[in-house]
């Protein structure tokens, strides 16, 4: 047996106990797109958890307070006085957190260790990123407009009608060209015929 398919053993059955696919039989073709279309009316927009940028932030400040403590680490082991390094970490602290805070200074975590609010964020990121690069405009944009047929015939009507009126009125500026351009030969034919 195979993921639960097929006989737990062979033994008597005549076989010996391989499976295959039935060949002869055929899926149903799906025609309830109509139905599909009410249920995708309903507003079922696929969410994305938002990301809470105050744990951003309080994360962002507890590696620089790692790397404040790395940091008073060697200067204990340089053999600098306490005061000094107080002063240091101080002055350090000081610019490292108005660098968060500011957004110049971020630490990136590795892959394992992220938690669910950063994912979050690069989701929203990777979201904004595809709807930029397929023109998708959230606040005109209608979950399940792809799949009315209706819609999408009067929708392709209109395109074709206004791409008839577009043809229309760039016929109607060449034939005012092309009179023009009559117009204007004339006028040098008869300039010509006065000079002469």
């Amino acid at each position: 047996m195979y993921n639960g398919i097929g006989l737990t053993t062979p033994k008597g059955s005549g076989t010996n106990g391989y499976v295959q696919r039935n060949l002869a039989n055929l899926r149903p073709q799906r025609i309830d797109f109509k139905e599909l279309n009410k249920s995708l009316k309903g507003g079922d927009v696929i969410k994305v958890k938002k990301a809470n940028p105050e744990l951003l932030l309080h994360e962002q400040k507890r590696k620089v307070e790692l790397e404040l403590l790395t940091l008073e680490e060697e200067l204990r082991s340089a053999g600098m006085k306490e005061e000094e390094i107080e002063q240091s970490l101080a002055k350090e602290r000081a610019q490292m957190m108005k660098a968060v805070e500011d957004g110049s200074l971020r630490f990136d975590s590795e892959l394992e260790k992220k938690d669910t609010h950063q994912l979050a964020l690069e989701k929203e990121r990777e979201l904004a990123r595809f709807e930029k690069a397929l023109n998708i405009n959230r606040t005109e944009h209608v979950a399940g407009q792809a799949f009315d047929q209706e819609l999408q015939a009067t929708m392709k009507l209109e395109r074709m009608q206004a791409r008839a009126e577009q043809e229309r009125q760039r016929l109607l500026a060449a034939k005012k060209a092309e009179k023009a351009q009559k117009k204007a030969e004339k006028l040098r034919a008869k300039a010509e015929e006065g000079g002469e």
